[in-house]
């Protein structure tokens, strides 16, 4: 793991990469060694936080101890997680990457699993507690209405999103959940992974 950041973010983003750490250990254990050589984790200053996660690679946006933002009504605000993003992001290196999908259609798979996963590591850092409010807090997103939040259009844009890639087939009960505990993939493969990314069996 590699870290990357401002000079003024350094001390935000040793904790960032503490807390990646961690969620690398769990979901390896869950799913088996992670599926590229390396990682990158970009820790970015921004207005909200978020993040993206390309192969190779994990960015995590951090707002400014100066922001004035308010973002605790955007879908995608777990008080009570602070680390959804670092968790939901490094979730998309198996989710997304190392398993992929055919088309858009299917783009869900991803976004469900990195959300489920994100849940599990609530579940795992803070207890069953956090982790059943991380569940209905991600049930939410899948019948929410018009939110309020500084930037309207960056809400409706989540909301949309989030609405083309529920989460709400993963619930606790979901029979995923005891599947994925009980029987990890043996091997990971994706037949429009470019050739020199590689996944281990």
């Amino acid at each position: 793991l590699s870290v990357l950041s401002q000079p003024r973010m350094q001390s935000r983003a040793r904790q960032v990469a503490d807390r990646a750490v961690e969620v690398l250990r769990f979901y390896s254990s869950i799913v088996g060694d992670f599926p590229y050589p390396n990682l990158s984790l970009a820790v970015v200053e921004a207005e909200l936080p978020g993040g993206h996660s390309p192969p190779y690679m994990t960015v995590i946006n951090q707002p400014s101890v100066i922001s004035q933002k308010v973002w605790r009504n955007d879908p995608a605000s777990f008080e009570d997680f602070p680390e959804f993003f670092i968790a939901h992001e490094i979730a998309h290196q198996w989710w997304g990457h190392a398993v992929g999908w055919k088309n858009y259609h299917e783009q869900w798979l991803s976004e469900g699993f990195a959300q489920y996963f994100a849940a599990l590591y609530a579940e795992r850092a803070r207890g069953r507690q956090v982790f059943d409010s991380v569940i209905r807090r991600m049930g939410t997103l899948c019948t929410a209405g018009a939110l309020s939040r500084p930037s309207r259009s960056t809400t409706r844009t989540r909301l949309a999103y989030h609405r083309a890639n529920p989460s709400c087939g993963l619930s606790p009960s979901h029979p995923c959940r005891q599947a994925l505990l009980r029987t990890p993939p043996i091997a990971m493969r994706q037949e429009n992974r470019p050739s020199d990314q590689t996944v281990a069996p």
